[in-house]
């Protein structure tokens, strides 16, 4: 059975959630953040730190410019971190704070 989403041809949070995160995983390959993605009813929560200012806003049009986004809250805080390795960057980006598969 469809859930109320499928049937109005919306996005279910959890997909909303998972592509945004992927979206994040692409933007940010070097490691350079750290993000939790939250979504509820279509509303993207990015809470977290990057490292550079010019990042928030980059996270910010990347999770809004996906279907079905309806707003997007930045609580992203700009704070220099060291820079990880190439494999830890998707366990960096995470959903609701547990490291993302």
């Amino acid at each position: 059975m469809k859930s109320d989403e499928e049937r109005a041809g919306r996005r279910s949070d959890s997909e909303l959630q998972h592509a945004v995160i992927n979206s994040l995983c692409w933007l940010f390959e070097d490691g350079s953040t750290d993000i939790a993605v939250s979504v509820v009813r279509g509303r993207v929560t990015l809470l977290g730190r990057v490292q550079y200012p010019s990042q928030r806003p980059a996270a910010e049009d990347s999770a809004r410019a996906l279907y079905g986004v309806t707003d997007v809250i930045d609580q992203l805080v700009v704070a220099p971190t060291r820079r990880l390795a190439s494999q830890e960057t998707d366990h960096r980006i995470s959903v609701n704070g547990a490291a993302a598969s």
